[in-house]
């Protein structure tokens, strides 16, 4: 063997191999180790409500802070806890365990694990994860209601955490992870910029975002906005790795009142590379259509579901039955809510709403 022969198997070649195989993965983990999230003092809640989960989280414990995000220390671990661990035991309202206070502290792990997940692998999934935690067990425990304990206090530092989750900004753009209606001030692509996210989300699918405050017109920039699993009816969490492998996108986009037709989707978002001026505007409406959902716990028991939140009768009506073909109907609550109007077997009315209003726990019996 020659020197240069030798010299080309000991080291040209192995560099090659890196540059190749090894090199884009360390390239790809930098880009998302540059990412950040705007944290929640820098996000102004309007409306109210169920609209403010750091308002209503406040009300109840002032001193509630968010807490810091840590990355986790092995991303390839990180994922497989996810899929085979944290995933698979999600229920309806949050995550499944014996007691109030393990659910609760299941509930918090979860978002700081989905918190970890997109910055790890750029996914989006974490948050339709926490988005469901959210708007089960956590918005029910800080209820004025619910009064004060353990639960509703890890609750409330649970979702003034969430709300420093809505959106994250690296040096080309950024994420809108989360649907509140909200105006956020952060920094993104080398320029301060102004997000205001208007919507009645979780009630109402219209979500409008738009951007201002940018340092001059035509500014280049690269918004990736969540596309939830649930617009496209997978509720099932088993079905979410194969969706993310080959996503669709279930609603039309517009950007300045013009359907955006180049449709990218990427990990769960969708891609949206373009110049922007101030006061540019993205639209679209997500599908908040009553339905059922066939994975709440067995062959004779559903869930019901109205865009993200899962609707339950009040506590004490277990042993109602449903026939197969009941007719679901949208109403208004006393408090001008939408509610579901629904009839069971023997033909008696309810209204079923939100499951946080109500203390149920969202499954419907079928004969």
């Amino acid at each position: 063997m020659t020197p240069n022969t030798l010299f080309m198997k000991k080291t040209v070649f192995p560099l090659l191999i890196f540059l190749l195989l090894v090199a884009p993965l360390c390239v790809k983990a930098q880009r998302l180790v540059d990412v950040q999230f705007v944290p929640a003092d820098s996000v102004v809640a309007w409306g109210g409500g169920e609209a403010d989960w750091r308002g209503m989280a406040t009300a109840l414990f002032p001193d509630v802070k968010e807490k810091v995000f840590v990355p986790a220390s092995s991303p390839k671990k990180l994922l497989k806890h996810w899929t085979k661990q944290t995933r698979p035991a999600l229920g309806v309202l949050g995550m499944t365990a014996p007691t109030v206070d393990s659910r609760v502290e299941a509930d918090a792990a979860l978002v700081d694990e989905a918190a970890q997940l997109f910055m790890a692998t750029g996914r989006a999934d974490g948050f339709e994860a926490m988005e469901r935690v959210v708007h089960g067990r956590l918005l029910h425990l800080v209820q004025p209601s619910a009064g004060r304990s353990y639960a509703s206090r890890l609750a409330a530092q649970t979702l003034t955490t969430a709300s420093g989750r809505i959106y994250a900004v690296d040096d080309e753009g950024l994420w809108v992870n989360l649907f509140l209606n909200n105006t956020a001030r952060m920094e993104a692509a080398g320029t301060r910029v102004v997000v205001d996210q208007l919507t009645a989300m979780p009630y109402d699918g219209r979500v409008k975002i738009r951007l201002s405050g940018l340092r001059h017109g035509g500014y280049p920039l690269t918004l990736r906005v969540r596309v939830p699993m649930w617009a496209a009816s997978l509720d099932d969490v088993a079905l979410w790795d194969d969706w993310l492998k080959s996503p669709s996108l279930p609603y039309v986009v517009y950007v300045n009142g013009r359907e955006w037709f180049d449709v990218k989707i990427d990990r769960g978002y969708v891609v949206i590379r373009r110049e922007w001026n101030s006061g540019d505007e993205v639209l679209f409406d997500l599908p908040v259509q009553p339905r059922w959902v066939d994975f709440a716990g067995g062959r004779h028991t559903k869930a019901l579901r109205r865009g993200p939140l899962f609707y339950a009768l009040p506590a004490d009506s277990r042993a109602l039955v449903f026939s197969e073909d009941v007719e679901l109907e949208e109403v208004l609550s006393e408090s001008g809510l939408p509610d579901v109007r629904l009839r069971d077997k023997s033909g008696t009315p309810h209204q079923a709403s939100p499951a946080f209003l109500t203390g149920g726990d969202g499954v419907f019996y079928f004969e």
